[in-house]
């Protein structure tokens, strides 16, 4: 991969960069992000706000990683810029451009912050359009969010259960300090079962977990409060270190009327 070929010949990232300091920031403002990764790259684990517009597509990626392994880094880059060429080369950096213009806080990233994100950092410099880089790239961002969902994972918890119907996930987003994991899971849970659209991946809903739990930290919450779960959602799995807390959380049971959970159930 043209990254891995970056990596190895030691090259700089030159241009407009983001400080580490500043990513549980862009995080916190939903900031968007310029993915170039392939598409299967961005299917396996993405960001909320994040728009994927490769550099390389997934079988563009696949030739130059083989010609890589086969012949060596500088004919992989040779063929990396013969399959993103002429009008192709210009296609992606319009679309890039378009989609900073239409996001001025937008910022860039490669898997690695290597060559692909270089290369498309300077490509849209040459085309007016100037935008900062995320050194580390995907991978630094995501264990960003890793460390969060450790850290939170300390913070104290309410554990809200009860028998179907009784309206625990109703109040649960009621509650401003409440974690719908079903909803971050995008499933409805053990007695309804999936939606019509499918689940995120596995990593994108540790994301978008993590991402919630950045936000409500800066909020100071004095707990968290979320429904008794398994520790698969449909498909998904809550990250371990979030399970066990929960495991050792107070337990609060919702109890209601059969006639109102029979409504609720319909509803």
């Amino acid at each position: 991969m043209l990254a891995t070929i970056a990596q190895k010949q030691g090259q700089t990232m030159s241009g407009l960069m983001t400080s580490p300091k500043d990513f549980r920031k862009l995080f916190f403002e939903d900031t968007p992000f310029l993915d170039v990764r392939a598409e299967i790259e961005f299917e396996k684990g993405k960001f909320p706000c994040s728009f994927n517009q490769p550099i390389l597509k997934t079988n563009e990626r696949h030739e130059v990683g083989l010609c890589y392994k086969l012949q060596g880094q500088n004919k992989a880059i040779a063929l990396g810029h013969k399959l993103v060429g002429g009008s192709i080369k210009q296609q992606r950096v319009d679309s890039w451009c378009q989609f900073a213009r239409d996001n001025p806080h937008v910022h860039l990233y490669c898997w690695r912050g290597g060559l692909r994100s270089t290369l498309a950092q300077q490509w849209m410099k040459d085309a007016g359009v100037e935008i900062p880089i995320i050194p580390g790239g995907y991978k630094v961002l995501r264990q960003v969010l890793l460390g969060e969902l450790q850290a939170v994972a300390e913070s104290p918890m309410i554990i809200i259960g009860g028998k179907t119907g009784v309206a625990k996930t109703p109040l649960i987003n009621a509650l401003a300090t409440g974690v719908d994991l079903e909803g971050f899971a995008h499933h409805r849970g053990s007695s309804f079962g999936r939606q019509i659209s499918p689940q995120p991946s596995q990593i994108s809903f540790e994301n978008l977990l993590a991402i919630a739990m950045l936000k409500l930290e800066a909020q100071s919450a004095s707990h968290l409060v979320l429904e008794d779960e398994g520790r698969l959602i449909g498909s998904r799995s809550t990250p371990l270190c979030f399970f066990n807390k929960m495991k050792l959380s107070p337990l609060i049971m919702l109890q209601e009327s059969f006639e109102f959970r029979m409504l609720h159930i319909h509803q």
